[in-house]
């Protein structure tokens, strides 16, 4: 599972060469073009996260803030995840 901050297209031929090569970099894959056939397989989630309390782990909310649990987080931020299926 890879995120960053913000909703980014992960279609744009620069942000999927970016994310292949951060998979090839931190050894998920042996080559740039299998870090592209993760990139490509990879299903893509944009949504909501945030801190709690100024906790260090990001926790899941909505749009407005709210978590699962009815906590809300500190400030809301974008953010795009991509879970890897190989």
């Amino acid at each position: 599972m890879f995120y960053t901050f913000e909703h980014v297209d992960v279609e744009i031929d620069v942000v999927k060469r970016a994310l292949a090569s951060s998979l090839q970099r931190d050894g998920i894959a042996i080559s740039l073009g299998e870090g592209y056939r993760l990139a490509d397989a990879g299903l893509v989630t944009h949504g909501f996260g945030g801190y709690i309390d100024g906790e260090i782990f990001l926790t899941v909310c909505n749009e407005f803030g709210e978590t699962d649990s009815g906590d809300v987080v500190d400030e809301i931020l974008e953010i795009t995840w991509v879970e890897l299926n190989g």
